[in-house]
């Protein structure tokens, strides 16, 4: 029989930089989770980040290239500057127990205006059977827990 091992999240990350006729024009980071150990549930979490990427990767490569590439011709024809544009999607383990696998990501993007347009968001998973946990799940199933978790996320700030 085959033994075990401990659950491991490895971050899986790639870097590339798009370029026309030779310039720079879009940069992007790419970071996504696979779960390793953790049978079928794992599988299916990492199967998931797996497609999450694609769809990131995808976007970056087509619409928000086509974009910047279309911005660099204007700039060019203005005689003005371009700055490459720049997309980062990282994440982290934030909590690895009990069966409970919790991550966070933080996206970013910086167009040509330079603003950068964020996003931030994090997953509780049931690593035996790969589903997302429920919130409520989490914690104590009195009345109220919400009122609780909110006063406590208020006083942290």
């Amino acid at each position: 029989m085959k033994e075990q091992g401990e659950v491991q999240v490895v971050w899986r990350e790639e870097r590339r930089s798009l370029t026309l006729e030779g310039e720079p024009v879009l940069e992007y980071a790419l970071c996504w989770p696979q779960v390793e150990q953790a049978g079928l549930g794992g599988k299916w979490i990492s199967g998931y980040y797996a497609r999450m990427a694609r769809r990131w990767r995808r976007r970056w490569e087509r619409e928000v290239y086509w974009l910047a590439c279309l911005e660099l011709a204007a700039r060019r024809e203005e005689a003005k500057p371009f700055a490459p544009w720049s997309g980062e999607l990282r994440g982290e383990t934030v909590l690895l127990r009990d069966g409970v696998l919790s991550l966070r990501f933080f996206g970013s993007e910086v167009r040509g205006d330079g603003r950068p347009a964020r996003v931030r968001w994090g997953d509780v998973w049931n690593l035996r059977e790969g589903a997302p946990k429920p919130l409520r799940a989490l914690f104590e199933q009195k009345r109220g827990w919400k009122n609780r978790l909110w006063r406590r996320l208020l006083q942290q700030g």
